[in-house]
């Protein structure tokens, strides 16, 4: 059993921890405001793909992209749990199935993105303003509650790549409206907006997942930019990464294993 004195460092960590969260979160909502302001897009939850010119190169490239995350599905029980990554996550992936695979996030490359997805990761990188892209998978039952995001700077792109034939069980609910999948179509959306995921069918929905930056005036870019640099060193981001190149090593290690 842990002595008093031992768990006081614990303490201040999780102290001061709450502290930047509660603290980030009214910074953040005042930023927020003015990245409205600077939008150069509509401020609803459901955007028009049309808006964005690298759409259709996106889904013209779909089944380069499946060829790739086929090859990462041969090792999918080896799949991180969101919230083994994001810990933070943890409230709306706490029942396990909501498991991804990571390829570039707030400034890094994963390297085993890129030894097996490079086209995709290529891809992903030559759109304007990408910021994160992974592989998300909902396993059968996976249940996501309501939450919205927190950065109106940021708007999510849903790649859909492996859609259940029952369609109308596997939604997302957003702004109060319900939307499902069509495989190899992508949709855009501010998750800012309340919004929940259900699959309830006995099939897999994957999607490649991106999030970029919302078309902004330069005044909104600036702020943007200033804001994800202060973001990068906070626990979010840094605990995020640490944990993704924990779990990258010891990938790489069952891998090498089942090759030597």
């Amino acid at each position: 059993m842990a002595s008093t004195s031992d768990s006081k460092p614990e303490r201040k960590r999780l102290t001061w921890r709450k502290w930047i969260k509660r603290r980030g979160k009214e910074l953040i909502r005042r930023v927020n405001a003015r990245l409205v302001e600077s939008s150069q897009v509509p401020d609803v939850a459901w955007l028009d793909p049309k808006l964005f010119p690298w759409i259709p190169r996106l889904e013209a490239a779909a089944p380069v992209i499946q060829s790739e995350l086929d090859d990462i599905l041969e090792h999918r029980d080896a799949l991180p749990r969101l919230h083994d990554l994001q810990q933070d996550q943890y409230r709306i992936s706490a029942d396990g199935r909501w498991k991804s695979f990571m390829l570039t996030g707030w400034g890094f490359r994963s390297k085993t993105g890129e030894r097996l997805c490079p086209r995709t990761l290529d891809l992903v990188e030559s759109i304007p303003g990408v910021r994160t892209a992974f592989f998300s998978l909902l396993e059968p039952g996976a249940e996501i509650p309501e939450h919205t995001g927190f950065a109106k700077g940021l708007l999510r792109c849903h790649l859909a790549l492996r859609v259940p034939r029952e369609q109308d069980r596997c939604v997302l609910w957003l702004d109060g409206k319900t939307h499902t999948w069509e495989r190899d179509r992508a949709v855009v959306f501010d998750d800012t907006f309340l919004h929940a995921v259900r699959n309830d069918t006995d099939e897999d929905r994957i999607v490649l997942l991106l999030h970029f930056d919302r078309p902004m005036s330069a005044t909104g870019r600036w702020l943007h930019r200033a804001s994800l640099e202060v973001l990068r060193f906070t626990p979010f981001v840094r605990d995020a990464r640490r944990n993704h190149a924990r779990w990258e090593a010891d990938w790489e290690k069952r891998e090498a294993a089942r090759a030597a």
